[in-house]
């Protein structure tokens, strides 16, 4: 009928609306009013039921949500439990010291956006900016913290995650993953404030799934630093009581995102209790917060941290903010610097001998070298090329023992406690193909997390070969859909 009336495009409805009136002799305009009427009362119904779980008033909602891609083999759907009244963090005089790694940082909602091209566009490779772009999108939770927490505990350390969620669905997801992971949730703070945020994480990958941007929002973790004597520092209180003569070491993991403040002070409690520490820069941003800090004299050098794994970039940022705040002038720094024995007129073919010309090229040792006086411990992440080690070796060091190739230079003189200059490259056992990597996100987190996991076991553990560990159990995590493979646990 509407057909052979012409009635095509938006004229069809309103004919067969016309028509149906007419048939039905006005009967059907008391129908539509009647359908317009329930669904106004069923979405009103639906929207009061939304706001009280919003206000988190129902104990019985009345709808399930759909579930929500996660990162272990449980799957739970985001949460739809009742608000939590309390702030969810155990109080100082009830914290176990049933520990031996703290992770301090983010726990995060990640979202995955790998780009899919379509069939008339297979060459295509990375999405086009500024218009939509077909993609595979998926959710875990991550964040870097907590990545590295899970990694540690997967293959064998006992971690303990400090972090902040808000009182949100994406918090009680996240708090809901912990507890599916077997983690425990007594680091946990739980912000009641209104205008917080659980922290999320988006990345947009290419159609081979190599990250291209990312967007991140963990400003939950740049509040309160004010906090931090009540709040955090009774965590560190049992590493520092249960570090026994001889026995391995207590580390304390710090992410990037921590404002400079907290941050420091995060370091600063665990070198005052004895506790091992490592930085995780985060991103090249952030990886700038590790300099931003006040010493009071130059020529006293701090230790900032004992170990950092920064990616190529982050190394760059890092040196760039270490010289831009004059770090790399006073005296402390040139006095480790010399005590290294590197000769005056430098040690260019030693270094391209323990690792590549390129590297040495690019200034890659070079810069790694300038940063150890305040981390004598960097790991640089080179993604298919492998690990750059470069450490400051004591001088008790039974590397210095051994004819090691890697020694590139020796110190002459006892300023520091300084034994000499450690540099190898250490390659990965095979590099994965494209259609072989499924997620970039979390290998590096799965890198530090199972390198200071394994470092944990005795009290002078190999280097070298906790690296080699490392890079095994983050090649596991690119061919995996989680944040962290659930398999590393196979290494243990």
């Amino acid at each position: 009928m509407a057909n052979d009336a012409g009635a095509h495009g938006s004229a069809n409805t309103p004919f067969i609306l016309n028509a149906i009136h007419k048939l039905s002799h006005g009967r059907s305009m008391a129908a539509n009013n009647a359908l317009i009427e329930a669904n106004v009362q069923r979405g009103t119904r639906v929207a009061v039921e939304l706001s009280k779980m919003e206000r988190n008033e129902s104990t019985t909602p009345t709808f399930q949500p759909g579930p929500v891609k996660y990162a272990t083999s449980s799957k739970p759907a985001l949460s739809t439990q009742p608000r939590i009244t309390d702030d969810s963090i155990t109080s100082g005089r009830n914290i176990s010291s049933d520990f031996n790694v703290l992770v301090a940082g983010s726990i995060a909602v990640d979202t995955a956006c790998d780009y899919q091209p379509l069939s008339n566009a297979q060459d295509r490779r990375s999405p086009q900016n500024h218009t939509s772009n077909p993609a595979d999108i998926s959710q875990t939770v991550g964040g870097t913290a907590f990545n590295i927490a899970r990694a540690a505990s997967l293959i064998g350390a006992k971690a303990k995650l400090c972090t902040m969620v808000a009182n949100d669905a994406a918090g009680r997801f996240a708090l809901d993953s912990l507890a599916a992971c077997d983690m425990t949730r007594e680091g946990v703070s739980v912000r009641q404030e209104p205008n917080f945020k659980t922290a999320q994480y988006v990345a947009f990958n290419d159609a081979d799934r190599n990250l291209k941007v990312a967007m991140a929002d963990m400003r939950i973790i740049e509040r309160n630093v004010e906090t931090f004597q009540n709040l955090w520092e009774p965590h560190l209180a049992p590493l520092g009581r249960s570090k026994a003569s001889g026995a391995a070491p207590k580390w304390l993991i710090v992410d990037g995102n921590w404002l400079p403040g907290a941050l420091h002070k995060w370091l600063a409690a665990a070198r005052k209790l004895g506790i091992a520490t490592a930085f995780e820069p985060v991103s090249y941003e952030k990886s700038r917060r590790f300099f931003a800090v006040n010493l009071d004299d130059t020529n006293d050098m701090p230790r900032l941290a004992d170990l950092a794994a920064p990616n190529l970039l982050e190394l760059e940022s890092m040196h760039e903010a270490a010289q831009s705040a004059g770090l790399m002038q006073g005296q402390g720094w040139w006095e480790t610097i010399d005590a290294l024995g590197i000769p005056a007129s430098g040690a260019k073919s030693e270094l391209q001998a323990v690792t590549n010309v390129e590297l040495v090229n690019q200034g890659v040792p070079q810069r790694a070298i300038q940063l150890l006086p305040f981390v004598p411990n960097l790991m640089v992440k080179l993604g298919p090329a492998g690990v750059l080690v470069a450490r400051i070796l004591p001088q008790d060091d039974d590397i210095l023992q051994k004819r090691s190739p890697h020694v590139v230079a020796r110190s002459k003189s006892s300023a520091g406690g300084v034994g000499g200059l450690y540099m190898r490259l250490i390659p990965p056992e095979d590099v994965l193909t494209g259609s072989e990597i499924v997620s970039v996100n979390g290998a590096g987190d799965t890198f530090l997390g199972a390198l200071i996991g394994r470092l944990t076991e005795k009290q002078n553990p190999d280097m070298d070969a906790a690296v080699s560990f490392a890079q095994t159990a983050s090649k596991m995590t690119l061919t995996s859909a989680e944040s962290v493979s659930p398999n590393i646990r196979s290494l243990r």
